[in-house]
């Protein structure tokens, strides 16, 4: 019987086969390839994005926010400015035969609708007090340094109010232009500002639109 010929195998993974098949990488480069590769990098984009994070509030600290008060409230103190969640109704709803009908909360006031004492007598409420004086040196400190031009030639000192309220105020105008044989004809800028104002303050919230087959 004729013997074949063999030959060792090798017992340490760092040796290599002698036919060339067989090759084990180093223990050291797998440890670093497998471990430390991917922990660097995650350290990497961590410190990465700590940064990006710490630029972007460097940047846009100045223009305040919505917790703390923006740069234009300057003349609110901080401590007078507080975030409340509040679900507001008047939604539309559409009945089964394609009617269009507003839910209103029966507990708070009525703003739209044909024209009414109750209608008015609420705008007028929402809108009393709206404008304020100002001192000198809060005139200074909202209008900067040409607020000289914005001082009030009628009353004296300095007149003010908040945007919030001339917003509404515009609303109310063009509530009272749909019904022209109602109210009296007045010149208005309300449909621009209310323009503005919307493209400032929009948001996206996603509204539920419903068509009929």
């Amino acid at each position: 019987m004729e013997v074949g010929s063999y030959s060792s195998v090798p017992q340490d993974d760092s040796q290599n086969s002698q036919d060339g098949i067989y090759i084990s990488r180093p223990k050291s480069r797998h440890f670093i390839q497998t471990f430390l590769l991917p922990f660097f990098t995650l350290c990497i984009g961590l410190f990465s994005g700590m940064l990006i994070n710490e630029h972007w509030r460097r940047d846009f600290k100045s223009y305040g926010s919505y917790e703390t008060g923006f740069n234009t409230e300057s003349i609110l103190p901080p401590n007078l400015i507080e975030l409340e969640q509040k679900k507001f109704s008047g939604n539309v709803k559409f009945l089964s035969n394609g009617t269009e009908v507003l839910i209103l909360d029966p507990l708070e006031p009525v703003y739209v609708g044909n024209p009414h004492p109750d209608i008015d007598l609420a705008w007028d409420k929402l809108l009393k007090g709206r404008y304020f004086s100002l001192s000198e040196e809060e005139a200074k400190k909202v209008w900067g340094p040409g607020y000289k031009v914005y001082m009030d030639r009628a009353e004296g000192g300095f007149t003010g109010g908040f945007d919030v309220f001339h917003s509404l105020h515009c609303l109310n105008q063009i509530r009272k232009a749909l019904y022209p044989d109602y109210y009296l004809p007045t010149v208005f800028h309300g449909i621009e500002h209310t323009h503005i104002t919307m493209l400032k303050y929009g948001n996206y919230n996603t509204i539920v639109i419903q068509r009929k087959s």
